[in-house]
């Protein structure tokens, strides 16, 4: 049973950084490195759910973070 929630901790992880660094800031991370993202990310409600998204998954990282903690 841990080890299968510390695989699921690693894929929250990867998660968490790939989410982060694909976010747009003022073109700074990866999607500014690529260049032609904007047309596909154009939308501003896109920077919104984008938010969402990476909120809830720093939420599910700091719960599997405490879960692990109390398993091992």
């Amino acid at each position: 049973m841990a080890v299968v929630l510390l695989f699921i901790h690693v894929l929250i992880c990867i998660a968490l950084i790939m989410l982060v660094a694909l976010m747009q800031q003022k073109h700074e991370g990866i999607s500014g490195i690529m260049g032609g993202m904007q047309s596909v990310r154009g939308i501003k409600g896109m920077d919104e759910g984008m938010r969402r998204i990476i909120t809830y998954t720093g939420w599910a990282f700091f719960v599997s973070c405490i879960v692990n903690s109390f398993l091992s």
